[in-house]
């Protein structure tokens, strides 16, 4: 059940915003609305959306968490979440929005050395509970060379396919199957 909404001019309660809204709009229309002072707590760093942006083309996030960094994880992961509930501060939520990216990142797996994918994780875990100022700072992987990348053909497209369209059921995603089908 929702919970009743007080109007701020006269403290009649309504159902819900919508109804509030209503009430507003016939019994205070020619009071002047102001618009609410941006609180600093709840501004969003500008370079947020830049970081997720490089985030997001840089990174590779496994599928499935190692069994030996599960519960090291899911620990490190619900102490993200209690400072969100907690502080809900930016910093915190930008910490969240960030986690998967930075913790469960594979793409540190190209390299030549090619160590095993827990060690990886392992050391990616490490330098989150480190909060290293180097970690803070987000680079993009380099571009592979597009010159040589030959066509795909129909036969490789419809295998391609077929393999996503087989990971997202096996994912139990039935919904986003049909978006990759459609």
């Amino acid at each position: 059940m929702s919970a009743l909404v007080l109007c701020d001019v006269c403290q009649k309660s309504c159902k819900n915003l919508h109804g509030l809204a209503c009430h507003k709009g016939r019994m205070h229309k020619n009071i002047p609305v102001e618009p609410p002072d941006p609180d600093a707590a709840h501004q969003v760093r500008p370079d947020l959306l830049t970081e997720m942006q490089l985030l997001r083309k840089s990174s590779r996030i496994v599928r499935r968490i190692p069994n030996c960094l599960r519960i090291s994880t899911a620990q490190e992961l619900s102490k993200v979440l209690r400072d969100c509930a907690l502080l809900n501060t930016v910093e915190a939520w930008s910490r969240l929005l960030t986690f998967a990216h930075r913790v469960l990142d594979s793409s540190s797996l190209d390299n030549n050395k090619k160590p095993s994918l827990t060690s990886a994780l392992r050391e990616n875990l490490r330098a989150w509970q480190e909060r290293r100022p180097g970690r803070d700072q987000v680079t993009a992987r380099p571009k592979s060379d597009m010159k040589n990348v030959k066509k795909d053909t129909v036969e490789e497209v419809d295998e391609l396919l077929a393999r996503l369209v087989h990971q997202k059921l096996f994912e139990g995603d039935v919904s986003g199957a049909v978006r990759i089908l459609s």
